[in-house]
């Protein structure tokens, strides 16, 4: 598997690429963030658009890196009320596309006026294609809020080629590489167990 690490940085730099393609052709009225990661994307999303009515989906798909469910679960309902509203879904990757299905689909039966969708990441596998991505990648991507994350399911499973990969990133950053070795117990070439 291909792994592509996320910095804070190049979020950033992301983020603001699909910001200025939706301020072009979309203005919504409220930006609906999947949870997990969706919901940092659009929170920086919303600096960038000066959209201030914020609200959560959360769609549960995934298992695990590479391990998913057989079909999208909404475990957090929309409560924010979005009749007649121009809403614009937005989750960090849309790798089958399904949890953006779902999440349209509710928001539509809610009463939304429109619904678009946004995605840092496309996979090329996905059913649904966004109306804004700012990247096609077939690579599982890492972002900075799920490093932790990432290294505790590497090491459980053995994956010492993902846990050096992303070590080898994050060490540029010796803040964020001493607390992920000091939580963790890992450091680049450990064969380390501990989770």
């Amino acid at each position: 598997m291909k792994y592509n690490y996320v910095d804070w940085e190049t979020l950033h730099g992301l983020v603001a690429r699909l910001a200025l393609s939706i301020s072009r052709n979309y203005l919504p009225q409220v930006l609906v963030g999947a949870l997990r990661g969706g919901y940092v994307v659009a929170r920086i999303l919303s600096d960038f658009l000066g959209t201030d009515e914020l609200a959560v989906i959360g769609v549960k798909f995934y298992k695990g890196v590479g391990e998913r469910g057989e079909k999208p679960v909404i475990t957090v309902p929309v409560v924010h009320d979005v009749k007649d509203k121009a809403v614009l879904v937005v989750d960090d990757v849309a790798d089958t596309g399904r949890t953006l299905e779902t999440a349209v689909a509710d928001l539509r039966l809610r009463g939304a006026r429109s619904v678009k969708t946004a995605v840092l990441f496309l996979k090329p596998r996905s059913i649904v294609i966004p109306d804004f991505y700012a990247e096609m990648t077939d690579a599982w991507v890492i972002f900075p809020w799920e490093v932790c994350d990432f290294l505790r399911e590497m090491m459980r499973k053995g994956e010492l080629s993902a846990v050096n990969y992303l070590m080898s990133h994050i060490q540029k950053s010796s803040n964020i590489s001493n607390a992920v070795q000091q939580i963790l117990g890992v450091s680049k070439g450990e064969d380390s167990t501990r989770v």
